[in-house]
């Protein structure tokens, strides 16, 4: 589903369970990344960017970090 930046944030908003497997997304303010139905607080627009995969994020400069404290099932399903 990368693609439209746009409804990749609107989804992050929803929480959208059925996307989950289908991008990630990568907070630039605080190094980590998570699923779309990620509980943590969505973050500001100017302030993601979205990658198919982890290794995405992490060749994009993205710090091998995930939520954990707030997002524990992210762990599970992130490879």
């Amino acid at each position: 589903m990368l693609g439209d930046p746009q409804s990749q944030y609107e989804a992050i908003q929803r929480r959208e369970e059925r996307l989950d497997g289908s991008f990630l997304t990568a907070v630039k303010t605080t190094g980590t990344y998570c699923r779309p139905s990620c509980r943590a607080k969505t973050p500001r627009t100017q302030n993601v960017d979205f990658h198919p995969t982890a290794a995405s994020a992490q060749l994009a400069g993205r710090p091998r970090r995930r939520l954990t404290a707030t997002c524990s099932p992210c762990r599970a399903r992130i490879r």
